[in-house]
């Protein structure tokens, strides 16, 4: 896996997404040789990277985690 690369979400602000889905991919600085990013919960899309430039480590969104619309679920 490469340190940097670009982002290219799959989603946009608003969606409603469940653990395994895909949240998009990063391509190497060529542009090549996509790995896909996958969520690791469910939730709604809060905040999505704007620019497409990456980093490893870097955030590339938000999730508010939800199991149904209007419906938040809190961790204890």
């Amino acid at each position: 896996f490469f340190r940097a690369g670009y982002f290219e979400p799959a989603v946009t602000l608003g969606d409603v997404v469940r653990k395994g889905d895909t949240l998009g991919a990063i391509l190497d600085p060529l542009g090549e040789n996509p790995v896909a990013v996958n969520c690791l919960d469910d939730g709604l899309v809060l905040m999505l990277r704007a620019c497409p430039s990456v980093q490893k480590g870097d955030a590339l969104c938000c999730l508010l985690p939800i199991t149904e619309p209007g419906e938040v679920r809190i961790r204890g």
